[in-house]
């Protein structure tokens, strides 16, 4: 077994200046729910308490939001209602903490059901069945601010994991199967944003290494989570908004993040 380090060097480098080996380790790192050399020896009252500042964080961060942009929120669900027949809101199953099953929300962008289970996730089958302002909604990720109504019922966090819909596929096979240790991203509450999503794994999945880089990313986040983490993950969001409408990629301070001289990541040798 070779061993990944991290250090000084790696303290300043963004997400994607990390070897690609090293978020792929990941993957094959021993663990149960997280990789073992990501989990933190906290006693039960530190985890306890970031566990409340960080859903203070989703209460208060999910109602300001909700408050500040109720306009577009309006604005969103007339154009949904106007411009298609059919509900402003789509909700479907999602993978939750733990393997829980929530009903998620969103505004509506397609029309009809997908035409079998392998489609789910397939790029054509959405294209397809998109709406006139569906194309809109996605692209800002203005579809995706109901969600905020699963983060006060705590379903969702602000931050985690993105939630996948239940039996998702990767170019029609199961997301399990290309990414055997996919279940391990559910060991914490999924989120509306997260470290995959900010570094650019995010929308449609079209290739295994795709599928594989972004489950690495969950599981990344998941060893090094906290408060601090995700307070810089919304930062790094809005930035994204402001800067590029939502889409791309962008250098992400990761190594910040990093306890340094720890081993980071083990791979087969």
């Amino acid at each position: 077994m070779a061993e990944v380090t991290v250090g000084p060097a790696l303290r300043f480098a963004s997400a994607h200046a990390l070897p690609r080996e090293t978020v792929l380790a990941a993957l094959t790192a021993t663990g149960t729910s997280v990789p073992g050399w990501a989990r933190r020896s906290r006693d039960a009252r530190g985890r306890a308490l970031e566990a409340a500042a960080k859903r203070a964080l989703d209460v208060v961060g999910a109602l300001s939001i909700l408050l500040l942009l109720s306009p577009l929120l309006i604005v969103a669900a007339l154009a949904v209602k106007a411009t298609s027949p059919g509900p402003v809101f789509f909700r479907q199953p999602r993978h939750g903490r733990d393997g829980h099953v929530f009903s998620i929300f969103k505004f509506r962008t397609m029309t009809g059901a997908p035409r079998d289970a392998a489609a789910i996730g397939d790029p054509r089958d959405h294209h397809a069945r998109m709406t006139p302002i569906g194309d809109v909604l996605r692209r800002y990720c203005i579809d995706e601010l109901p969600q905020l109504l699963n983060v006060l019922a705590g379903d969702m966090s602000l931050v985690g994991p993105r939630a996948h819909p239940v039996g998702l596929h990767v170019l029609g096979v199961p997301y399990e199967t290309v990414v055997p240790t996919y279940h391990r991203r559910h060991a914490v509450r999924p989120g509306m944003t997260g470290l995959a999503q900010v570094v650019g794994y995010c929308g449609i999945v079209d290739s295994v290494e795709h599928a594989r880089l972004r489950v690495a990313n969950d599981i990344l986040y998941i060893g090094v989570r906290g408060l601090r983490f995700d307070l810089a993950l919304i930062a790094y969001t809005a930035w994204r908004f402001l800067m590029r409408g939502g889409r791309g990629r962008l250098p992400f301070p990761l190594g910040w993040f990093l306890p340094e001289g720890v081993v980071a990541a083990r791979m087969a040798g």
